[in-house]
């Protein structure tokens, strides 16, 4: 069984080109989790 994870990290970007190739590699849909985060965190863990 494959799984999938696509993201963007700005408005834009788009998630079809990564899910399509996902797709074409065997993945299925229900499969494919998708993220979406925008800005940049002010602190980070060290």
């Amino acid at each position: 069984m494959l799984f999938g994870y696509v993201r963007k990290s700005n408005e834009s970007q788009k998630l079809n080109l990564q899910i399509d190739a996902l797709l074409k590699y065997g993945v299925k849909e229900k499969n494919i989790y998708t993220d979406t985060i925008y800005g940049a965190k002010a602190k980070r863990k060290r």
